[in-house]
């Protein structure tokens, strides 16, 4: 979206730290699911006259864990559940007028994504999944947690 000239918004979550066990993890699933459709609410409501043609099903969630994005679509009202909502390491190919990113992630403890194949702490995947928008990329997350993730993984610079 950068090189677009597209806007992009991190949103600050609630979410307290992603270094968490997998219980505490389901309870920061929900505190991110109600920040990812509160930004979609809100840009929703402010849509830009020039999406005037663009449908709900122009803008994408994204996630890298398959059971937030079980739990948005279960939490969503139409009409906005008409959006799409992909796991990030399956977005290649995709463009849409808007995404949603929730940047929420199981960290082991030694700094690394539990699941680094589908991982936005991937720079592949977290790059590919930025370039997926046309006008607009919101990150809903904790950058502290984020930054910690990187720092852990000697790569503070990413942040």
């Amino acid at each position: 979206p950068g090189s677009k000239g597209s806007p992009c918004v991190f949103y600050c979550s609630d979410v307290n730290d992603s270094s968490i066990n997998t219980a505490q993890f389901e309870d920061s699933m929900l505190c991110e699911t109600d920040a990812v459709i509160s930004q979609l609410k809100f840009y929703f409501e402010q849509w830009p006259r020039r999406w005037k043609n663009t449908t709900l099903k122009d803008v994408c969630i994204i996630s890298s864990n398959r059971s937030q994005l079980n739990q948005i679509k279960r939490k969503l009202r139409a009409p906005l559940n008409q959006v799409t909502l992909l796991p990030s390491y399956v977005i290649q190919g995709h463009e849409f007028q808007a995404v949603i990113i929730s940047t929420l992630e199981l960290i082991d403890e030694d700094g690394l994504s539990c699941n680094p194949t589908k991982s936005l702490l991937t720079p592949r995947i977290f790059n590919t999944t930025l370039s997926r928008s046309k006008s607009l990329v919101v990150a809903v997350g904790n950058p502290f947690s984020l930054l910690r993730a990187e720092e852990k993984m000697g790569h503070p610079e990413r942040c």
